[in-house]
Parts: structure tokens; C-alpha cells; sequence
């Protein structure tokens, strides 16, 4: 057969979700914000946690097609933490609303109707959450989503342990520790459930070179590089060296070289 008659299957097109993690005080929420300016990705400006205990409760509700049943389940959903401060943001996401952008009534369907009210009213069309917790949920998340994709921001060790001190005052042998069992573990999980949906990104190198990462994480996303995306437009940071500081704080690294001596 003549090589241009072979028909290539399209690439598909990626519609999301994005879960964006990490280790907490190692840029997750910079990265967040980066990538929301993008003109298709919306990330939840809050983190969730709670996705994986409503998984898990999730078949108590029964039904969840029968108006009263998804009822209690808002009632739950609405009492979280996530879902208060989310609401604060987007007033506009009610029970009503969520349970008639159900596409599938499985926990996924009615979770990503959730989330795609809230991308929706920012005019895109690929949600995400940023949770650093769910560094450690990655199967599960994958199970529920399998056209996910999960990108890991890794800050160095040292400074990842300096800044855990200085923000909440945590013993940073014990934080060392912490780094080296999750990374290694997220590591595994992603060689084991992830494949080539699963991209590690480097903070530092966010900070030196960030058309360079940006344009990677758009790559493996298969969407168009956006200038946007370098210009975060405020602060990220209540707490550390970059607390109130817009844009991207250059140097907010290699401080363990006199923190930690």
C-alpha cells in the first residue's frame, strides 16, 4: 500500500482533567496559576481533599439519579471545606444547576459535573484541581478519570524542608523523611497506573526558565503555548519568602545554603 494512502488515526484531543501535585510549599500554587491563564484550563482556586473519602461514601446515597438522594448527598458535599470556599468564589454553582450538567450519574460523572460548572463559567473547557495531597491518590484518581493527566511539581529537598520550618514550625528531619517516602511512592504509582500521562516538572526550573517548562507542560498536554501563562496575575503565597509577591520570585530558591546551616 502506497504511504500515502495509510490512514493515521487523529491524536486525540485532550479535554481534561488535570490534576496538578506536589509536595505542599513546593510551588503547586504558582504552577496553578500559571496554567489557569491559559485560555482552556481552569483549576479549582481551592483545594479539594475530599474527593477520595466521598468516593468511598459515595454508595451510601444510593441512587443518585433520584432527586432526593442527590439532595443529601449536596448537603454533604456542601458542609466541606473545598466546597465553602469554592462557593465564596462561584456563587453561582447551586444544587440545581450541578445536578443538570450531570453527563454520567457514576461518583466520576457527578464530581466532573461539578467541576465543569465551574470551568464553564471562565469560558473554558478543560478543568483540574490542584490538591498536593493527592500526590497520594494518584490510582485512584486515574481509575475514576482515565483520561487524566497529572503533573508533579518537585521542589529540592533541602529547601522544601526549610521552608516546611518556617512556615509551620515542622521538624525538618522528619520532613526529609516525608519527601524522600512520597516522591519515591508517587514515583512508583506513576510507572505502575500513569504511564505517559504523568510529567514531573522541576520548581527551580520554573523559576529560571519558565516559557521552557510551561511550553513542555503544553506539549504533553497537546494544547498551544499562551504568553499568558507567564504572567500570573497576583500573588500566590500567604506564607514563606513569596508571601504577597506578584509574579514569579526569581530566587525563591538554594535558600537551605544558609537556612539550613
Amino acid at each position: 500500500m502506497p504511504a500515502s494512502s495509510i490512514q493515521h488515526p487523529a491524536s486525540k484531543v485532550f479535554c481534561g482533567p488535570i490534576f496538578l501535585v506536589g509536595m505542599p510549599r513546593s510551588g503547586t500554587k504558582l504552577l496553578r496559576e500559571m496554567l489557569n491563564q491559559h485560555s482552556r484550563i481552569a483549576i479549582a482556586a481551592n483545594e479539594s481533599y475530599c474527593l477520595p473519602s466521598f468516593y468511598r461514601r459515595f454508595p451510601r446515597y444510593g441512587d443518585i439519579r433520584d432527586p432526593a438522594n442527590f439532595a443529601r448527598f449536596y448537603a454533604d458535599f456542601s458542609r466541606t471545606a473545598f466546597f465553602r470556599r469554592l462557593s465564596a468564589r462561584a456563587p453561582f454553582i447551586n444544587r440545581e444547576i450541578w445536578q443538570t450538567q450531570v453527563q454520567a450519574w457514576d461518583y466520576s460523572g457527578v464530581i466532573a459535573a461539578f467541576y465543569r460548572i465551574y470551568a464553564q463559567h471562565y469560558q473554558k473547557d478543560i478543568w483540574g484541581d490542584k490538591t498536593p495531597g493527592y500526590l497520594r491518590q494518584m490510582p485512584l484518581l486515574k481509575s475514576l478519570y482515565p483520561d487524566a493527566k497529572f503533573i508533579h511539581i518537585i521542589r529540592d529537598s533541602r529547601d522544601y524542608c526549610l521552608s516546611i520550618r518556617r512556615a509551620w514550625q515542622k521538624n525538618i528531619f522528619r520532613a526529609a523523611q516525608r519527601w524522600h517516602d512520597d516522591i519515591r511512592r508517587a514515583r512508583q504509582d506513576a510507572a505502575t497506573h500513569l504511564g505517559d500521562d504523568y510529567l514531573e516538572v522541576r520548581y527551580e526550573q520554573l523559576l529560571d526558565m519558565p516559557e521552557t517548562v510551561l511550553r513542555s507542560i503544553t506539549d504533553y498536554l497537546h494544547l498551544p503555548y499562551q504568553t499568558a501563562m507567564l504572567t500570573p496575575p497576583a500573588s500566590t503565597e500567604n506564607l514563606g519568602d513569596a508571601r504577597a509577591v506578584e509574579g514569579i520570585l526569581k530566587q525563591n530558591y538554594g535558600k537551605w545554603r544558609t537556612g539550613l546551616s
